[in-house]
């Protein structure tokens, strides 16, 4: 599978996020995040990647969920 086109990823994180279950969607960024660096240095999917614009915005997000966390 294409880890790549993080846009899919993204929405699942963020239903988990908006329903308020901030440990899975936690859990789900850091296991994409782990993911995409490695496809990013080794490139999987028979190609190399030539952005990490992906990873970027994970950990941007993954930062929005831990605020939440110091939160509840």
């Amino acid at each position: 599978y294409e880890m790549l086109n993080y846009e899919p990823y993204r929405q699942l994180a963020e239903m988990l996020f908006r329903g308020g279950d901030y440990d899975s969607a936690k859990t789900y960024m850091l296991k994409y995040i782990d993911c995409a660096q490695d496809e990013f240095k080794f490139g999987g999917a028979g190609h190399v990647p030539t952005s990490n614009e992906h990873i970027v915005k994970a950990r941007n997000f993954l930062t929005v969920i831990e605020e939440k966390l110091k939160r509840k």
